[in-house]
């Protein structure tokens, strides 16, 4: 959800017979993964796909959780992964 484009990438470079792109781009994908380490997976993913721009409605059922310390891992994630 937080990266669609990665996941595009990463078939096209299989599909092209390019392991290490596909790798490559895998590599970022996990690091990514890493962003639901920050808290409840559900609030840390919707968090994620809000830095990108896109809506998903409100964070949670419940008040948030993800402590400012928590927002600025997954802010540099997101960096990180989608640069």
């Amino acid at each position: 959800n937080v990266a669609p484009e990665l996941f595009f990438q990463l078939v096209a470079h299989h599909q092209a017979g390019d392991p290490a792109a596909a790798e490559a781009v895998q590599a970022r994908i996990d690091g990514l993964n890493r962003l639901c380490d920050q808290g409840y997976w559900i609030e840390c993913l919707k968090y994620a796909v809000s830095l990108r721009g896109i809506e998903s409605g409100a964070l949670c059922s419940r008040p948030s959780t993800l402590t400012a310390e928590a927002k600025a891992e997954i802010r540099q994630l997101v960096e990180t992964y989608m640069s």
